[in-house]
């Protein structure tokens, strides 16, 4: 679970460092060390820069058929461009005007939901385009109510400003119980009560990248942290130009880091893959060793017990190579498995390859869905035991060869190769072993 959370919250938990790093940054203008022409600049290029992460964001959404980073990306320019235009003066202060105390949370937090809602689906796709169409019937409500652009009642901005007054109404006397133990002015709790959209969206978006390890939602999650009122209002005089950049940098990275999973992960074992491996073996050091893996009899499992369960065995045993001693697995294509062993962990690869192998001939496996019969027509006992409701255990093993790097000059091709090999030589040996090169 740390793991999990490190791996997703690392670049927004970056970015949010950054961006306090640049608050310090605010004084040094103060005290004349930044020249005023530079600070002025600085300051209309920072005004500027989110519509221009935006624009880029739509463009990579649409290029990789994101739909979720579209829909992010047209949330966080129209939300900044709502509190520009409500005259904050560049601040956290616009928040305290007018309708946006309602407004803008339930935009943020109902396109935070679609955008996770439509995280890796194509625009081109019947989802995808459910997504885009009610994201863009939020925006324009949002618009026709903050431009009153709805001159006849009752209009849809008079719908969407009866859902704010609603929902004052409803947290009215739990924000006046909260005005009065906290001594809060009646716009911030107004402003505290409809930040309060926000929070449950970007904890659910949040929590569901932590469960999938999907960077993108992490990116998502981390912008909805910071563009929420509260956190804005906390933020003090810090300009909106920096945080909404941070917030659209934190779904860019989240692409990038999305990209980077897919190219050198591989998507069913979690585990990284060829493309991976071959990038570890260009530079494997002085001392290294590569173990093969190959899964017995498995398509004969696969006949007997469908392709499911096949997924299933691999994704165990993809679980259980994480847990090898001073080893890095890969996952080398179809029931292949590679384990690297770099510096003083390759003197002690035989040893922690035979207790893996062991453990795992000794660990039952358990068949979550009903095995498929391999003749329907067969009559008897062992037909009714195979279409029975009952989890069958069955026995799975592997099938090792390792090879050592012998010196500097060995490459790292030749030591694949040999074991590779010596997984062959497992084979006719009998399998369930582990044999090394000669």
């Amino acid at each position: 679970m740390l793991k999990r959370l490190t791996v997703v919250s690392a670049a927004p938990v970056l970015i949010i460092l950054f961006m306090l790093f640049l608050v310090h940054l605010q004084p040094l203008g103060r005290m004349g060390l930044i020249s005023t022409d530079g600070a002025r600049t600085g300051r209309l290029v920072l005004d500027l820069l989110p519509y221009g992460l935006a624009v880029l964001g739509l463009g990579i959404g649409f290029r990789f058929r994101s739909c979720g980073v579209m829909i992010a990306m047209l949330a966080l320019a129209s939300a900044y461009l709502a509190l520009k235009l409500d005259g904050g003066g560049g601040t956290g202060l616009a928040l305290l005007h007018r309708d946006l105390r309602h407004s803008l949370p339930t935009l943020l937090a109902t396109t935070g939901l679609l955008a996770a809602w439509a995280e890796n689906v194509s625009w081109r796709t019947r989802r995808g385009c459910w997504a885009l169409l009610l994201s863009l019937a939020v925006l324009f409500v949002f618009w026709g109510h903050k431009l009153h652009l709805f001159g006849m009642q009752p209009g849809l901005g008079a719908w969407f400003a009866f859902l704010g007054q609603q929902l004052n109404a409803i947290l009215g006397p739990f924000l006046a119980f909260l005005a009065e133990g906290s001594g809060m002015s009646a716009p911030l709790t107004i402003e505290f009560g409809a930040g309060m959209v926000v929070g449950p969206v970007a904890f659910f978006v949040l929590l569901r990248a932590v469960q999938t390890r999907s960077p993108l939602l992490a990116g998502l999650g981390g912008s909805l942290v910071i563009t929420a009122p509260q956190m804005v209002r906390w933020a003090g005089n810090l300009p909106l130009g920096l945080i909404y950049t941070a917030a659209a940098l934190m779904i860019l990275v989240g692409v990038l880091e999305s990209v980077h999973k897919r190219a050198y992960r591989d998507a069913l074992t979690d585990l990284p893959g060829r493309r991976s491996l071959d990038d570890t073996l260009r530079h494997p050091g002085r001392r290294y060793a590569i173990a093969m893996l190959d899964v017995d009899h498995f398509k004969r499992f696969n006949d007997r017990y469908g392709h499911d369960a096949g997924d299933e065995v691999l994704k165990m045993i993809a679980a259980r190579t994480v847990r090898i001693r001073g080893g890095q697995p890969f996952r080398f294509g179809g029931e292949e498995f590679a384990v690297v062993f770099s510096g003083r962990a390759a003197v002690g690869a035989a040893e922690a390859l035979e207790d893996f192998r062991r453990q795992l001939a000794q660990t039952p496996f358990v068949i979550r869905k009903r095995p498929r019969p391999q003749n329907p027509r067969r009559k008897g006992r062992s037909a009714r035991s195979l279409t029975s409701g009952t989890r069958p255990k069955v026995k799975v093993t592997v099938s090792i060869g390792l090879a050592h790097a012998a010196g500097r000059k060995s490459k790292a091709v030749d030591v694949l190769k040999a074991a590779d090999k010596a997984l062959y030589k497992a084979k006719r040996r009998g399998r369930n072993r582990v044999c090394g090169a000669t």
